[in-house]
């Protein structure tokens, strides 16, 4: 966000190819643009906090870090335009189980377009569909 102020972009259109599970995107995407110094780790963990219950929101966040550092459009970036990966301790393997295992919070604090249950199996699916990733 800060780089596209600085070069006089002042507005942006969002697309998303995915919507329901890029719905975490768009939420922290429009955190972002509220507070363009927003720490992006923490507004993982806010949106991981309206899909899990409390006692997994953490762990749902975990796996969030570890599928954007390993997201297919972060694979087919040039070098030179990757966003730095952000700190994951998680392997594939791991990171799976971990989706499979999260509880789905049933009240969420804000309306989301799908149920949490709903979005974490896609989450899982999602995962067990980047052959790109080992």
């Amino acid at each position: 966000m800060r780089t596209l102020k600085s070069t006089g972009i002042d507005s942006v259109m969002c697309n998303l190819y995915l919507p329901y599970l890029q719905i975490s995107n768009t939420y922290i995407y429009s955190r972002l643009l509220e507070d363009i110094d927003a720490d992006v780790s923490t507004l993982i963990k806010d949106f991981a906090k309206l899909i899990a219950v409390p006692e997994d929101a953490a762990r749902l966040a975990d796996v969030m870090v570890w599928v954007e550092n390993n997201s297919f459009w972060q694979e087919q970036m040039p070098d030179d335009g990757k966003l730095p990966l952000l700190p994951c301790a998680l392997n594939k393997t791991t990171a799976l189980e971990m989706a499979k295992s999260i509880r789905p919070n049933e009240i969420p604090h804000l309306p989301i377009p799908v149920s949490a249950e709903s979005w974490l199996k896609d989450l899982a699916h999602s995962i067990s569909m980047m052959v790109w990733v080992e």
